[in-house]
């Protein structure tokens, strides 16, 4: 497939971003879908690998922070080095600095400090694998997903966004990839 390189940019993607211009016609309308479906619902976006998918999250949490301070979203990524390409492009985003990875190779006191943040809004992005979210990561996940009202003091995190990542490598790569 041949992607066009440089569509248009609107104000949303040039007030909330870096960037100068989209890569596809198709990013471009799943940032209009994204950044205007009405809360609750559910987005499905399949576009090809290097396609922008990504700017979809980045968006999404910038422009919901931007209204919500503590507004975070959840990525789950199937593959380590995925979850760590994406902080390392995070980090250079103005406003997700702050974003993290949870991997096997995180310190267990590590990842209750991640966590810690997470639930006090301070990590925009939290990226971690299947078994992370259903495992060690649900009592957190349980928490920012809560109304305002029913947390604890200080505890600021507001779940906006659950994104799963290249889901299709996992069914690529066989049922016995992920149990």
């Amino acid at each position: 497939r041949q992607q066009n390189r440089k569509i248009p940019p609107d104000p949303v993607l040039l007030r909330h971003t870096p960037y100068t211009s989209y890569t596809s016609i198709t990013q471009k309308a799943a940032v209009r879908a994204v950044v205007t479906m009405p809360p609750g619902s559910n987005l499905v976006v399949t576009m090809p690998t290097g396609a922008g998918k990504s700017l979809l999250f980045q968006l999404a949490v910038l422009q919901r922070r931007a209204k919500v301070p503590g507004a975070c979203a959840v990525v789950i990524t199937p593959t380590v080095s995925l979850a760590l390409d994406h902080v390392r492009t995070l980090s250079a985003i103005p406003g997700l600095e702050n974003c993290c990875a949870l991997t096997g190779d995180t310190s267990s006191d590590d990842r209750k400090e991640i966590l810690n943040r997470f639930r006090r809004g301070e990590v925009p992005i939290l990226l971690m694998s299947p078994e992370f979210a259903m495992g060690q990561a649900r009592a957190a996940l349980i928490e920012v997903s809560k109304e305002s009202s029913k947390k604890y003091a200080g505890l600021n995190g507001q779940l906006h966004m659950f994104v799963v990542d290249e889901a299709p490598i996992i069914e690529n790569w066989g049922r016995t990839f992920r149990p």
